[in-house]
């Protein structure tokens, strides 16, 4: 047959990877907040400069606190929030709806980066945002956060700093402490 075509080759879909390696943080079946505060204590003493300040848990997260207090003007910040969260499996729809009820309206956001939760991998949710005097820390400067979440998951991750590299840091540092299995 002349002049027909041979059938086209589907487009192949492209593979992003998701950063931070907050894909291979391993599901934290069972714990409570004080197991969680405790896995926290094995993060680095010190994540790009800044030294761990403290842990601490409450009734229903644990958090690890970043901090240089005095030189430089203001001071640098970063955390950890490990929130319990009733499991989900619409890890999209949940990441989303933490991002509203924690930090506003996503329209006033940065958004730098997202993902789904297809499949296996972590819905998750990369942003800046400025806050207002009394909205934050410190008004007028951006803050940068990274959460995630996995469907059916018992915790979403909250990472928070004032700057994107302390925030891939971090990231970066939590994915450690919780993947036990080989890439």
């Amino acid at each position: 047959m002349t002049g027909s075509k041979p059938p086209a080759t589907p487009a192949a879909t492209p593979v992003i990877a998701v950063p931070f390696g907050i894909d291979r943080v391993d599901p934290m079946l069972n714990l409570t907040p004080a197991d969680v505060e405790a896995n926290l204590k094995f993060l680095p003493e010190t994540v790009a400069g800044l030294p761990l300040r403290q842990t601490q848990h409450d009734a229903g997260s644990a958090t690890a606190v970043f901090l240089i207090e005095q030189d430089p003007q203001p001071p640098r910040f970063g955390s950890i929030v490990v929130l319990q969260v009733t499991p989900s499996d619409d890890a999209d729809a949940f990441i989303q709806e933490l991002e509203t009820k924690r930090w506003g309206d996503p329209t006033e956001h940065d958004l730098t980066g997202s993902g789904d939760g297809t499949g296996d991998a972590p819905a998750y949710r990369i942003f800046s945002r400025t806050f207002m005097p009394g909205g934050f820390l410190i008004p007028y400067r951006p803050v940068y956060f990274v959460l995630w979440y996995r469907a059916g998951d018992e915790w979403a991750f909250m990472v928070i700093a004032d700057s994107a590299e302390l925030r891939e840091a971090l990231a970066s540092a939590t994915t450690e402490i919780w993947t036990t299995s080989a890439d």
